[in-house]
């Protein structure tokens, strides 16, 4: 797994890389200003040595470097250090901010199984569409991490008509075609509660399709502060994964959301192995 590091300043984000080196789950390439790393990772206790450099004094060298590097597909990943949201789009080749995907993957300690919470852009008012794509999206990387099945539920309100009505329309469109998917739909308070029907303790539910990507953030955060759960954090576009440090906590975070990356990314490797024996 080859993953592009831009502008990695952040001594959390520089000890989560130096980790995951000897851990051996990827190799790093740094771009930015090499004297702020090098500084970096001095206060940091970190040997420079471990780490492949290139030295782009100017912020827009970087983006532009990082942007050319994706498209050559010479890196698998991208993972953004101090990089404005303009230029992570620009690298990313996203019309806007609002069009990028978010997949945050929970590993709360009463649960079994990984929590996620996709969302296929950022706009405020999304329709079935948006969420229907989330759910495939979703659905398709659970399977390259081991998933059999895939249990969504997406948050609404049951009393409500056009909630109801909306859900309905994205189960049909989603259980036409995809039958490793089950789908149901329930109100937040009840699926957290153990007296409830459809919970999350005891559902196996795996996946949460949350109204917008604002209410999906202020769940994660709200579990990272009161909870003891890692959480893993990636933003997509059609055709790109990358990790935006500044959406994670600390450097353990950073690991979690690394490791699911290298998950992908051998499961990718599998698949090509296959397709090239055929």
């Amino acid at each position: 797994m080859r993953i592009l590091a831009i502008l990695p300043y952040q001594p959390k984000l520089l000890k989560a890389l130096a980790d995951a080196v000897k851990l051996e789950i990827g190799s790093f390439i740094l771009v930015g200003d090499k004297t702020k790393i090098i500084e970096s990772c001095y206060r940091a206790h970190i040997d420079i040595g471990i780490f492949v450099i290139y030295h782009y004094q100017l912020d827009i060298d970087s983006v532009d470097y990082a942007r050319d590097v994706l498209r050559e597909r010479k890196v698998d990943y991208l993972l953004f250090g101090d990089v404005p949201e303009m230029y992570q789009i620009k690298i990313l080749g996203a019309n806007d901010a609002l069009s990028l995907g978010n997949i945050d993957i929970i590993d709360l300690p009463m649960l079994r199984h990984f929590l996620f919470l996709v969302n296929h852009s950022r706009h405020y008012y999304v329709d079935y569409v948006d969420k229907k794509q989330a759910v495939i999206r979703a659905n398709q990387m659970m399977k390259k991490l081991g998933y059999k099945k895939t249990n969504c539920v997406l948050i609404t309100n049951p009393n409500i008509k056009t909630d109801v009505l909306e859900a309905n329309i994205i189960k049909a469109l989603i259980m036409e075609d995809n039958d490793d998917i089950e789908f149901n739909f329930q109100d937040m308070k009840s699926l957290f509660s153990e007296k409830s029907d459809l919970n999350i303790y005891n559902h196996n539910i795996n996946l949460l399709i949350m109204r917008n990507h604002e209410t999906s953030r202020i769940l994660v955060n709200t579990i990272s502060a009161f909870l003891k759960a890692r959480i893993g954090s990636l933003i997509y576009t059609e055709n790109h994964l990358a990790i935006d440090s500044s959406l994670l906590d600390d450097r353990e975070d950073i690991i979690f959301s690394l490791l699911i990356l290298h998950k992908l990314s051998q499961a990718n490797s599998i698949c090509l192995n296959r397709k090239s024996m055929v």
